[in-house]
Parts: C-alpha cells; structure tokens; sequence
C-alpha cells in the first residue's frame, strides 16, 4: 500500500510540474507570436537552425443546433455533407456498457469481434481527503 501511494503522490506531483511548465510554454509561445505580429514577419530562423513560423489555429463549433446550420451552410456552398460529417461509435459509452455486462453476465455477453481486454485497476475513493489530512499532519 505505501509503494503504491508514494507511486501516486509523485504522479500528481510531477502533473502539477507538467501543467505549470505548459501554461510556461503556452506564455512564451504566445510572446514570441506577438513578437513576430509586431514585427510583420511570418517566420524566423534562429542560429541554431530552428525555424519558427506562423501559422493560422482554427477552431470552430458544430454542437447542437449548431450542427444543422453548418450542414445547411455545406450544402449552399456546393460540398457534399459525407465529406465532413462522419458517423462515429461512442467508445466510451460502449467502455461502460461492456462492464455493466461483464458484472451481470460475464465475458459471454461480449462479442469477440470487440476485442475486448479488461485490465484490473484501482479506484482509490477518499484518496485526495486523505491526501490533505497527511498535509496537514506534517
């Protein structure tokens, strides 16, 4: 039990170094892209022979009614709808309904084509409570 949670402390621990070091990223990323905005330049190359270059980020919206109304704007445009929309399976509510069979019917409720592996995990409950009462302790 303790390896396992030293094991996770640092886990987290080294999440929490991860997430700051990409919000350190993110905030360099976003000067050196002002810097070059400001500058009028769509790229650079540096001495050691990297290059940097701008480029456009999109990100766009298609849920709900929103759904419709991009079909609609595809289509007057000309496009054909199966080129952008896709019908995909939900994995993880077909994940969830294979553990509700293998608890109440076994693996013989699962097809083979599926493919299924199951691995054994833990679900720690009470783990952050806890976390925080060791803190405080020390």
């Amino acid at each position: 039990m303790h390896a396992y949670r030293l094991a996770r402390t640092t886990a987290e621990q080294a999440g929490e170094v991860a997430k700051q070091k990409n919000k350190e990223f993110r905030a360099a990323e976003a000067k050196l892209v002002d810097a070059l905005l400001d500058a009028k330049l769509k790229g650079i190359k540096t001495e050691d022979g990297c290059n940097f270059h701008l480029h456009p980020t999109c990100f766009v919206s298609t849920r709900g009614e929103l759904f419709d109304q991009t079909v609609a704007w595809l289509l007057s445009r000309g496009l054909a709808k199966e080129d952008f929309v896709r019908t995909e399976i939900a994995t993880g509510a077909l994940r969830d309904l294979c553990r509700q069979l293998l608890e109440s019917e076994g693996t013989i409720a699962i097809p083979e084509f599926l493919d299924l592996d199951t691995t054994p995990g833990i679900t720690a409950k009470g783990w952050k409570a806890a976390r925080k009462e060791e803190s405080n302790d020390e």
